[in-house]
């Protein structure tokens, strides 16, 4: 899923959006998005890319229409990934 990582050292949460893609996010590769109908990668980007502020984060979940929440030891980012803007709480 993450490359040429070494499985041992992947901590992967996960997340369904409202379009039913699944978030992948991962400390190290950032975030992939998977079609769950073809299991293929639809999507990838590093934390600080399309306007997701840069974070360590531990966990992603759903944040209702066209957002996800990403939560880290900063506070909560509130995601749109449509207009491709977060917030930090």
């Amino acid at each position: 899923m993450y490359g040429s990582q070494p499985d041992n050292k992947i901590v992967t949460k996960h997340a369904m959006d409202s379009e039913g893609r699944l978030w992948l996010i991962n400390e190290r590769a950032g975030v992939r998005i998977i079609e769950p109908q073809s299991l293929s990668c639809t999507d990838s980007f590093s934390f600080g890319d399309r306007g997701l502020i840069r974070g360590d984060y531990t966990q992603v979940s759903y944040g209702g229409k066209n957002h996800m929440f990403f939560e880290s030891l900063n506070g909560i980012v509130i995601y749109n990934y449509k207009k491709q803007r977060s917030l930090l709480l």
